[in-house]
């Protein structure tokens, strides 16, 4: 199961978990929630705090070279963290491929480009329904 983790305003904790097979069910969710609850309280977070556990949905971010690679042929957004001369700072394109140090795009008509993970700073797929 892998998990992601924001800290929101007024002590909001959020942890997105997703299986490696299938989806996640509420039960999962109770079960992550049941393990950490306890530790939360210890003191690891001073004052109250909210937690919510979660599957991340549709709008998941693309983190991990496997999140990449289970998006390749579909579409992706990416926003950079510097801009690529001739595509700026964010991009939308068909996602070609995933190599050890970044991922391959083609943005509309444009050649194919490869965007290097370390100047990605969110990427997410681009959900079209019909």
């Amino acid at each position: 199961m892998d998990v992601d983790c924001k800290v929101g305003p007024h002590s909001l904790l959020r942890l997105f978990i997703e299986r490696q097979e299938g989806q996640v069910s509420l039960e999962d969710c109770t079960v992550v929630s049941e393990l950490l609850s306890p530790l939360l309280e210890e003191g690891i977070i001073n004052g109250p705090f909210d937690l919510e556990v979660s599957s991340p949905g549709l709008d998941a971010r693309l983190r991990l070279p496997s999140d990449f690679e289970k998006a390749v042929g579909g579409e992706v957004k990416l926003a950079l963290v510097n801009k690529v001369e001739g595509f700026g700072a964010n991009v939308r394109g068909d996602l070609l491929a995933v190599e050890e140090d970044g991922v391959v795009v083609k943005v509309g008509g444009r050649p194919v480009n490869k965007f290097l993970f370390e100047n990605i700073k969110q990427a997410n797929k681009v959900w079209k329904f019909t």
